[in-house]
């Protein structure tokens, strides 16, 4: 190959752009399946079959009806059989599982890391959506999590495993000693245990600093989201919150922007001494 004669502008174009661009469908893909894994998995159904079917009328769905994002464009969002509404969530979750992969892969390039990365952000929106819908985070999601988390940082240039493995018990224990103590305080019972091990996945992944912050912006998050449904008038401050949910949207924000903020937040005490 003539490394002196330069690439034409296609060549460049599909070197420069196409593996991002695999990724991004690659993630629309995952997001497909993802939908599936949160109607199903808390019904206790297969994930892997029957294929598809419409929620409404039950009829299987042809492989061309059935292409992330697209096929709900070209029908209008509505099932060709029955032509029940399809809710906007579908695509929703498909567009936004792409654009999260094609984040991680900006973020970790062809690591070792990536492929670990890719299932934390797949399992968090799994979590967030049917926590969210059922008020229930699956044992077969959050504790096979912990195992996988565990095992990223021997790849992971800057977690330590002791750091891993310190977070997921120091975290659990910690969201188990807080329920306990409001169960006893209050006697009703505050965080699940679907919780416990969710806090102690996000631990194993994300180590003791970012958890840490990862339950503060989920405090933040909840809080907010509270007084928002008081505010309308669509609850009370009884209402149950689906606490898995944020703290998923809250450990997706920390791998992305943990550190910067973390950073930013010494810097700024710094200066308040200084």
């Amino acid at each position: 190959m003539d490394f002196a004669k330069p690439l034409p502008a296609m060549e460049v174009l599909r070197v420069a752009f196409f593996p991002f661009i695999y990724v991004f469908l690659f993630g629309l893909v995952f997001g497909s399946f993802l939908n599936v894994v949160v109607y199903r998995l808390p019904q206790g159904l297969s994930i892997v079959k029957p294929r598809s079917f419409c929620p409404s009328c039950k009829s299987s769905i042809a492989f061309y009806d059935n292409i992330p994002v697209v096929s709900f464009i070209i029908l209008n969002g509505k099932c060709r059989a029955c032509k029940a509404k399809i809710s906007f969530e579908y695509p929703f979750v498909e567009s936004l599982t792409g654009l999260l992969f094609l984040a991680v892969f900006i973020r970790d390039g062809l690591s070792p890391l990536l492929p670990f990365h890719l299932f934390f952000i797949f399992t968090m929106l799994a979590l967030a959506l049917i926590d969210l819908h059922h008020r229930i985070l699956p044992n077969v999601i959050t504790l096979p999590g912990v195992a996988i988390g565990f095992l990223s940082s021997f790849v992971s240039r800057s977690l330590p495993w002791w750091d891993s493995l310190t977070a997921i018990f120091l975290f659990s224990l910690l969201l188990l000693g807080l329920s306990l103590l409001y169960n006893v305080i209050r006697g009703v019972e505050g965080l699940g245990m679907g919780d416990v091990k969710m806090i102690g996945m996000i631990g194993a992944f994300l180590g003791i600093k970012l958890t840490i912050l990862t339950i503060l912006l989920s405090s933040v998050l909840g809080l907010l989201s509270g007084l928002v449904i008081v505010i309308a008038g669509k609850g009370d401050f009884q209402y149950k919150l689906p606490f898995g949910t944020f703290l998923a949207i809250a450990a997706v924000l920390s791998l992305f922007l943990g550190t910067p903020i973390i950073q930013a937040y010494l810097a700024f005490i710094q200066g308040m001494w200084n």
